[in-house]
């Protein structure tokens, strides 16, 4: 009895110590992520705006006008995979939503996974590609399955890439059934609170809805602008969202911004989510695709940030009424901006163009075949990837690194191309800070990447769009605000992996086993 009492008595300091250093934790993390967030459009909206959203947080939180991705552009995936990560995409393998199969020789979506079953939908889907830990599967490791952690987005590679492999409830709004949806790879089956919701059917309601102004059309900031004339506008979803792509494009609209928001606050309640000694994690992924989609800035796209807002404010304000703003944390970022077109004025005015896929690879391929024979040497061009056939190449005895260096150079003399790399030279250049390097993965990536100059857009063998171009800006905003954090700005530029580390050393846990951050130079209150 003595002994133990000693015993206790030595241990005593490092359990305080250890007791302590949880009330230095917060208790409930939750990310916001919005696609197509911009500091200018805060900035232009900003008046607008109530004080218990987006400007609570900029007003009393730390402001990061621009956090640097490190990699050409590629898609909004692989920078939410990015961020979740806090590692570049030739190490956390996501470079693109879509990529092609060399085996099947088809274009596929990077989380398909004929092992995995849906539930309340029909797309089979894990997380196996994403080859790395998230913070997500940290927090959840560190704390042996302790701490909750929920994910709520539109999407399922939103939802999934931001999470990573391991999570209490990871739901998306399913585009052919309409209910909230996930993947056996999470769980055989959703929280009863999130079925009731099904059973609700709450999205039919919404379907019912007219998507108007959400204030008089002379309150927007769009419809001050000199020699604009006002006009309103009116939606009504019954006629826009309609037929099998009716729940794809009611994610068009605010109101599945709503949807998110609702879930959110009612885990916030059924999963008690920040009420004990193990921080929680919620992650929510919103959108700001205006209805419909314009080049142009739109009272329409005013709307849909006014909105925004406000079901922000709705989040901090249940966050906050349960946990107290000194256990809460809240960050704010975005991914790239995918979706850019210049003004019709701007076309007219500069020399741009468009980079025909097939067309250009019919030629590589006529190219090719000059050289080394009458095959079929190129398989595929997607994404500024290009594959080749590898198999002939074997096949032939060719050498892999001359074959790539023969097409390289003939789509150098391509229009638009910019730069253009092979993946022989990528994969020999592991420790240099290429920016084509960090979007290179080895297990999806094609033998040639390429990028297009700025205002090029790639299209398919009629012309259309692919979705390929040069983004414009290589940063996004981060916002980080409660728990202790004190009013502050920086101007600086630092890595988007950065914040990634930083919540992680907040957290007290450890890094994603691939990310390479350090820590943002954030000052914490001393309370």
């Amino acid at each position: 009895m003595k002994l133990t009492y000693i015993l206790f008595l030595f241990f005593l300091p490092s359990l305080l110590v250890a007791q302590h250093a949880d009330y230095q934790k917060p208790k409930l993390v939750i990310g916001i992520t919005v696609e197509g967030l911009t500091a200018d459009y805060l900035s232009m909206f900003w008046n607008g705006m109530g004080r218990g959203g987006f400007r609570k947080i900029i007003d009393n939180g730390a402001v990061f006008s621009a956090l640097q991705f490190a990699y050409d552009a590629t898609d909004n995936l692989s920078d939410i995979a990015t961020v979740s990560t806090g590692a570049q995409p030739y190490l956390h393998g996501i470079s693109w939503s879509d990529v092609y199969n060399r085996n099947t020789r088809k274009q596929q979506f990077v989380l398909h996974d004929e092992t995995e079953k849906s539930i309340n939908g029909i797309e089979r889907l894990s997380a196996r590609s994403l080859l790395v830990t998230t913070l997500a599967d940290e927090l959840k490791t560190h704390t042996i399955q302790r701490s909750k952690v929920i994910s709520i987005a539109m999407n399922a590679k939103e939802s999934m890439v931001q999470t990573g492999h391991i999570a209490d409830a990871v739901v998306w709004i399913d585009d052919t059934t309409g209910k909230w949806s996930s993947s056996s790879y999470y769980s055989k089956s959703l929280p009863i609170w999130i079925e009731r919701k099904n059973q609700q059917n709450s999205i039919q309601d919404y379907m019912q809805m007219v998507w108007e102004p959400l204030f008089p059309i002379n309150y927007y900031y769009v419809t001050q602008s000199r020699g604009y004339t006002a006009k309103s506008f009116s939606y009504p979803l019954k006629k826009i969202a309609t037929g099998k792509t009716a729940f794809a494009e009611f994610k068009k609209t605010p109101f599945a911004n709503t949807m998110i928001r609702e879930m959110a606050v009612e885990a916030i309640e059924q999963e008690s989510l920040g009420r004990d000694i193990f921080p929680d994690l919620m992650l929510l992924y919103f959108n700001l695709q205006s209805y419909p989609q314009a080049d142009e800035l739109t009272v329409e796209l005013e709307d849909s940030y006014l909105r925004l807002d406000n079901e922000i404010k709705m989040i901090i304000d249940a966050a906050e009424r349960r946990v107290g703003k000194e256990n809460l944390l809240i960050y704010v970022t975005s991914p790239r901006k995918t979706h850019y077109a210049l003004s019709p004025v701007l076309k007219e005015k500069m020399q741009l163009g468009t980079f025909n896929s097939y067309r250009y690879m019919a030629l590589l391929n006529a190219y090719l075949m000059a050289i080394y024979g009458q095959e079929s040497w190129v398989l595929a061009c997607t994404n500024g990837n290009i594959y080749l056939n590898r198999k002939k190449i074997d096949e032939k005895n060719l050498s892999l690194k001359e074959v790539q260096e023969r097409a390289m150079e003939f789509v150098s003399q391509l229009p638009g191309v910019m730069n253009v790399v092979n993946s022989v030279a990528l994969e020999q250049q592991f420790a240099l800070r290429n920016s084509l390097r960090q979007s290179y993965n080895k297990q999806s990536s094609g033998d040639i990447l390429f990028t297009l100059y700025p205002g090029w857009v790639e299209v398919d063998r009629d012309d259309k769009p692919t979705g390929f171009y040069n983004v414009i800006g290589n940063s996004v905003p981060f916002y980080v605000y409660g728990w202790k954090i004190a009013p502050q700005k920086y101007a600086t530029t630092y890595s988007v992996v950065d914040a990634t580390a930083t919540l992680a050393s907040w957290l007290h846990i450890p890094l994603p086993n691939a990310s390479n951050g350090v820590l943002l130079p954030i000052v914490l209150s001393a309370e």
